[in-house]
């Protein structure tokens, strides 16, 4: 859930949103935008680029971002200017958007010129410029009430270079007067010229952290305020490797932030949790009941109503973007967002005498926030803290169908934190997951009469610590028998005439976190007769995933594994007869310092097991040690399967004519179910 904290970096080409508009109509000046000139205290930059090479669909000339801090009221300048090429060039950059937040910010647009053969005109026209609703976090559940001005360029052609300008007047209240903002430095696109910079009053002290980069800032001291200033020439297109983690940047960025200290932002957002809970009849019943059960069942109650029983939904309006809603309100309306549920599970918990707190994260930089200057714009989500019976608690109290017991329930492990309390001055190291505590075990067990009767297939998946939570989730959005039809069509995949003998079924004990899913099949033509010999494969297509190789492997950034975890999947084929695969008895494994996997081949009474077993020692590989990591991964994935046969085997007429039969039955009952559904 990523609603509490949104990353405040300026967007570079604020043009060709893919959201759509709930409503389209014409901008009125007086409300939300007005046209005046370019505001005095921004400078100008005479230096860059006024027309492009024409070597590139789109090319870019300038980026300029000149933010005021000593004003009555926060103001934001951009100015933008690119040339479009070709027909690509002018089809995708040919509209223009500006997204603000009408609660608290209006715009001020200065120029919108068109130049074609250094010939310059104006596109600004009032009647043109059309306001859109928007949600861009429509799909989280987050409704922000943002808005877009829209300006659709007429008469755009190959050749043209498009130059735009305007302001962002005011910030949101609940900041406080504090400020904390990414600057982006680069992009995946090449600029000719990028300039930003920050104007505040030399009593206020500014601190600056550059990421990505060792561009030098520029201090501009005046009598009673100072300029800090980038300013870079030719910026390189910067790309991605894929499959990174969430915490590595791929582009350079400038951090400023007026925190000193995590104490600073502590006391900060101690504010936002501090006002009243609020009155309702219902609330304080529920608070009295709760207080009336033993202790720790009171707890998990509380825990599991608001995860459950109020629903995730973010109204984040203005100062509601990050201040909660009162909890007696979060409780009559039956919904919240992350803030709102913490709130609410923080006020459960201390009326039953619990030191409970509410605590700030990042579900992007996890560990790394230790790595920034202290910033309010470095978390994105909000959970819960709080101490019982000796131990410590970190619940997230947006995760639903987690277990019931206070004992098994799976705790948030999401790195660095601020628990925000009187007096807190530093973060806290939240403790990570162990890869041994969240399971897979996924057995499979192929039961063979013979060399020409269908197979029976059974398959036995048991989940534990997060991946019981997952699977859970899973299990209740989907109705068993949409479920059975999934399960049936992936394994059809594999075996294009398997059917099933009846619906999964799934056992699930949430009080110990334990879920278990049972499946069924007849797999007819799972051997391949030939020539006396009956041939048969097996691979392990759940570890499959988890050996997964990247597209890059010459890299610059780390390698996500994702959440620790431990996979184990078994193979084991019942024979029709004794066969002597002793000789293939073999164990292997291979391990670095990120994963370990291994594998073997068994044999014994009639049955071969071929199992693997896959777990993750850290969270990312960093880039140096991918190349060495891959060639581990592929000497792994070599080991997924195996294709053996049976000699000498007998093909006798009668089992050919039971093996048509079955065959024939499964077909029609196939046909069956097809009509059914």
């Amino acid at each position: 859930m990523i609603d509490f904290f949104r990353y405040l970096g300026i967007c570079f080409i604020t043009i060709l949103f893919s959201w759509l508009p709930l409503s389209v109509v014409h901008a009125s000046s007086s409300n939300f935008w007005q046209i005046s000139t370019v505001p005095s205290w921004t400078e100008a930059d005479l230096n860059s680029p006024q027309i492009g090479e024409g070597l590139e669909s789109l090319e870019y000339l300038l980026y300029d971002a000149q933010v005021n801090l000593n004003l009555d009221v926060v103001q934001s300048f951009y100015q933008y200017r690119y040339q479009v090429n070709d027909a690509a060039g002018v089809e995708d950059n040919s509209d223009l958007s500006i997204t603000f937040s009408p609660d608290y910010q209006t715009v001020v647009m200065h120029k919108v010129e068109v130049i074609r053969n250094g010939q310059s005109s104006s596109r600004l026209v009032e009647h043109d410029v059309r306001l859109v609703d928007i949600e861009p976090e429509k799909s989280s559940k987050i409704y922000s009430g943002q808005k877009q001005l829209q300006l659709w360029l007429k008469d755009i052609r190959a050749g043209d270079v498009i130059e735009y300008s305007y302001s962002i007047v005011g910030s949101n209240p609940v900041f406080e007067g504090h400020y904390s903002h990414f600057f982006k430095l680069g992009w995946g696109i090449e600029v000719k010229q990028a300039n930003v910079s920050v104007i505040a009053p030399n009593k206020r002290k500014l601190n600056h952290q550059l990421i990505k980069t060792d561009v030098k800032i520029n201090v501009d001291k005046r009598a009673k305020e100072s300029r800090y200033s980038l300013s870079l020439t030719d910026v390189p297109a910067y790309y991605s490797d894929g499959d990174e983690p969430s915490w590595e940047f791929s582009q350079p960025y400038w951090l400023v932030s007026d925190f000193d200290d995590w104490k600073g932002v502590n006391d900060w957002a101690l504010g936002l949790f501090e006002h009243s809970p609020g009155k309702s009849n219902e609330f304080d019943h529920w608070l009295e009941e709760l207080q009336a059960l033993p202790k720790q069942t009171a707890v998990e109650q509380a825990i599991s109503f608001v995860q459950q029983d109020i629903r995730y939904l973010g109204i984040e309006l203005g100062e509601n973007s990050h201040r909660p809603h009162a909890p007696a309100e979060v409780f009559d309306n039956r919904y919240g967002d992350c803030k709102d549920k913490s709130f609410l599970l923080v006020t459960a918990l201390k009326s039953l005498g619990i030191d409970a707190y509410p605590v700030l994260v990042s579900t992007y930089n996890r560990n790394t926030v230790r790595d920034f200057i202290p910033a309010y714009n470095l978390f994105n989500h909000a959970i819960v803290r709080f101490d019982f019976n000796g131990n410590e608690y970190w619940i997230d109290p947006t995760k639903n169908y987690q277990a019931t017991s206070l004992n098994y329930i799976v705790q948030s492990s999401l790195g660095d934190a601020l628990v925000v309390a009187k007096g807190n001055s530093s973060l806290s190291e939240m403790p990570d997951y162990q890869a041994i505590d969240n399971r897979i075990i996924f057995e499979q067990t192929y039961k063979a009469a013979d060399y020409q009767s269908p197979v029976e297939l059974l398959i036995k998946s048991t989940y534990t610590g997060t991946q019981a939570d997952r699977m859970r989730y899973r299990v209740a959005s989907k109705s068993a028998k949409r479920m059975s039809k999934e399960y049936l069509e992936y394994y059809q995949r594999l075996y294009p005439k398997l059917s099933s003998l009846q619906a999964v079924q799934v056992v699930d004990d949430a009080n110990t976190n334990q879920l278990t899913i049972s499946e069924s099949y007849l797999v007819p033509e799972f051997w391949t007769i030939a020539d006396g010999e009956a041939v048969f494969e097996l691979y392990s297509d759940l570890v499959d995933d988890y050996l997964y190789i990247p597209e890059k492997v010459n890299r610059q950034q780390s390698l996500a594994l994702g959440s620790p975890l431990s996979v184990y999947q078994s193979s084991h084929l019942v024979l029709p007869q004794d066969v002597d695969f002793s000789s293939l008895i073999a164990h292997r494994s291979e391990e670095n310092d990120y994963i370990s996997f291994s594998s073997s081949f068994d044999y014994q009474n009639r049955t071969i097991s071929f199992n693997h077993a896959y777990s993750n020692k850290a969270r990312s590989v960093p880039p140096q040690d991918t190349e060495q990591h891959i060639e581990l991964l592929r000497k792994a994935r070599k080991r997924l399967s195996i294709s053996y046969s049976v000699t000498n085997v007998t093909e006798d007429e009668a089992y050919g004519s039971v093996a048509k039969l079955v065959n024939y039955l499964l077909s029609l009952k196939q046909t069956r179910a097809a009509e059914v559904n």
